[in-house]
């Protein structure tokens, strides 16, 4: 009994029985009855492991996305997570660039040489500006996209283009090719999970884009702060601003994350806000401390920990700030030594002392 769908073959059912059977009326009829049951029963189950399936991988790809710490990383991974979830040949993610009126390739995935695409040139082009996906299963019978074609010869055979549009607003686009048959057609299917992709990266790009907004905000409000403080003392003036270089310059040579990078960068610039609970005339005293008031300086770093307590964000960046003055051989403030405080932290010792050491101090 062939069991098919559409005709689609699922299967079949055999059936060994003695030479001289024959079927009859009422076993005609059961194995119709059967056969149509195997046929309801087999397709929907497979829908439903299909949709199963689809829904994981969805989920996968989700979290994934958004578990990515900044744009940059969205882009990086945005094809490895893609082609889990829905196999191509090869790809471009386009992000629109408003001042420039032109698609960037941020990502791209077996494909060669794709350049910048002015708004309106090439498929990708023409399916932004019309805010509409477009899939096409056959370019020989597309003639009105041959034209469009000469942009992005890597769009072939079959395609599925994506805009990436929320609320008005146009982040780029996505542009998917199989070539020779390579994992089928795109069907309606497909084009349903890919406006779901779609939104998805429009959700996860605009939360880093406003986050990132939210942050550079954060930072430059924090360095107006610490020039604040620093302006009451010429000999410092500048010093917080010249160890963030520094401290920049050293993890991007260590090639550390943006995340640890940037955790370093507050640490920078906030390394001596404890400073602000000190007797300014220590501060400013132009030859050496006795001892009571060395150890009155050496509490300004857990100073400047606890003013930074409360801001959530800060976490990381205020044991930057409350061990930067200890050594590797236990001869700091605190006395902790190798291992006993954060290895990141000796970064911005390195870049404090070198400002010290290059800079014109009253004492």
């Amino acid at each position: 009994l062939p069991v098919v769908y559409r005709f689609q073959v699922l299967g079949f059912v055999a059936l060994e029985a003695s030479e001289d059977f024959v079927l009859r009326g009422e076993q005609k009829l059961f194995c119709r009855l059967l056969r149509e049951s195997l046929v309801n029963y087999v397709h929907t189950g497979m829908i439903m492991e299909r949709r199963l399936q689809e829904l994981l991988g969805m989920n996968y790809f989700t979290r994934e996305l958004g578990n990515c710490s900044n744009r940059e990383e969205v882009y990086r991974r945005f094809f490895e997570l893609l082609n889990a979830l829905l196999p191509i040949s090869a790809g471009v993610f386009y992000l629109y660039d408003e001042y420039h009126r032109y698609l960037e390739p941020v990502s791209v995935f077996s494909v060669e040489g794709a350049t910048l695409l002015p708004e309106g040139k090439g498929i990708s082009g023409f399916v932004f500006t019309k805010e509409k996906p477009l899939l096409v299963n056959d370019m020989g019978h597309q003639p009105f996209l041959v034209e469009y074609q000469k942009d992005e010869p890597f769009l072939k055979d079959v395609l599925l283009i994506l805009p990436l549009v929320q609320d008005s607003k146009r982040w780029g686009v996505l542009s998917l090719a199989r070539y020779d048959g390579e994992y089928g057609n795109f069907s309606s299917d497909h084009l349903y999970l890919g406006r779901i992709i779609a939104q998805i990266v429009v959700t996860v790009l605009a939360s880093k884009f406003y986050y990132d907004q939210l942050e550079q905000n954060y930072f430059a409000t924090i360095k107006v702060l610490t020039q604040a403080l620093e302006a009451k003392d010429s000999y410092t003036r500048g010093h917080s601003e010249r160890v963030l270089e520094y401290v920049t310059w050293i993890a991007s040579e260590l090639n550390l994350s943006s995340t640890m990078i940037r955790n370093l960068q507050y640490a920078a610039v906030l390394h001596d806000i404890g400073k602000i609970g000190i007797d300014e005339h220590i501060i400013r005293k132009n030859n050496r401390l006795s001892n009571e008031e060395y150890e009155e300086i050496k509490h300004h770093p857990e100073i400047g920990e606890k003013i930074l307590a409360p801001v959530d964000f800060l976490k990381d960046a205020r044991e930057y700030v409350h061990y930067h003055h200890e050594r590797l051989d236990g001869k700091g403030y605190y006395g902790k030594k190798a291992g006993e405080f954060p290895w990141e932290t000796t970064i911005v010792v390195l870049a404090d002392i070198f400002d010290a050491l290059t800079s014109d101090r009253p004492y």
